[in-house]
C-alpha cells in the first residue's frame, strides 16, 4: 500500500509510529480525523495529505508512518536495554552475573 493510501485509510484507534529525533520510535493511537487532520491521543495533529506534522519544523519534518514489525521491534529493545541499564546488579548472583557476562560475549565477539 502507497503511503497516501494509508493516510486516507486511517481511522480512529488505529496505531502510528513517530520517529523521534534521537532516531527511536513513539508508538501512538488515532484519536479523531478532521477533513483535513489526523489527531493523535497525544493531541498532536498531521495532515492528512501528506502525514507532515501540522505546525513542525522545516529542519526537521516530523510525520507518522506505519507500525511494523521492526519498529516495535526497535521500542522493545530500546525498553529492554533502558531496563537492563538501569538494574542494580549488586543484588544479581554470581552464577547469573556469569550467566549474563557469557551471553553478552557470545553476541558481541566478531
Amino acid at each position: 500500500m502507497e503511503y497516501k493510501d494509508w493516510l486516507q485509510s486511517l481511522k480512529t484507534g488505529d496505531d502510528v509510529a513517530i520517529e523521534t529525533i534521537t532516531g527511536g520510535y513513539v508508538l501512538r493511537k488515532v484519536s479523531r480525523l478532521t477533513k483535513t487532520q489526523i489527531v493523535l491521543d497525544n493531541s498532536q495533529k498531521f495532515y492528512i495529505s501528506s502525514g507532515q506534522l501540522v505546525g513542525g519544523s522545516h529542519y526537521r519534518s516530523t510525520s507518522i508512518i506505519p507500525v511494523t514489525a521492526e519498529i516495535r521491534e526497535t521500542i522493545e529493545r530500546s525498553i529492554l536495554i533502558y531496563n537492563i541499564k538501569k538494574s542494580h546488579l549488586y543484588y544479581i548472583s554470581t552464577e547469573s552475573l556469569r550467566q549474563i557476562l557469557y551471553i553478552i560475549d557470545s553476541e558481541t565477539r566478531p
